[in-house]
């Protein structure tokens, strides 16, 4: 039985149970209710998974946040959290959920297809004008939006 695992604890792993992960490093399966398809990006602060919410049937983005305990890493996200739930905009994901997995908070959004604009940047694909200007348009209404 693993240090500091109380019975009930024991008794649930002699039925099979395993123990948590840290998503940081580790696969999850689920999410909450929400079942993990693949990763989309990982940082120094956490991962984004592509993921199905299966009452729905749609396709989300969950942002889970790996605190490691830094207690202002955390009031950042839940203040994150708050603040983008309250928007609605074209320009800005939307927020769906928020909730707390094994100690760490995750955000659950709109999931968006496409090319991040990250990676139109790295590609160093040429652009037009008409395509820069749309993007900084885009950026900056959001931006605006956000703000007022």
């Amino acid at each position: 039985m693993p240090d500091g695992c109380p019975p009930p604890c024991g008794n649930l792993l002699a039925e099979g149970y395993e123990l948590p992960v840290n998503p940081a490093t580790a696969n999850p399966t689920r999410i909450g209710k929400y079942e993990i398809e693949s990763i989309i990006g990982r940082g120094g602060m956490g991962v984004v998974y592509r993921a199905l919410d299966p009452q729905l049937g749609r396709q989300v983005a969950i942002k889970m946040i790996i605190s490691g305990g830094d207690q202002e890493l955390l009031t950042r996200f839940i203040q994150e959290a708050k603040s983008t739930g309250r928007l609605q905009s074209p320009n800005i994901v939307t927020v769906y959920d928020f909730g707390e997995q094994e100690g760490n908070p995750y955000l659950v959004m709109e999931y968006i297809e496409g090319t991040s604009l990250e990676a139109i940047i790295k590609s160093g694909a040429p652009l037009t004008l008409a395509e820069k200007l749309g993007i900084i348009i885009d950026v900056c209404n959001g931006l605006s939006y956000a703000h007022e």
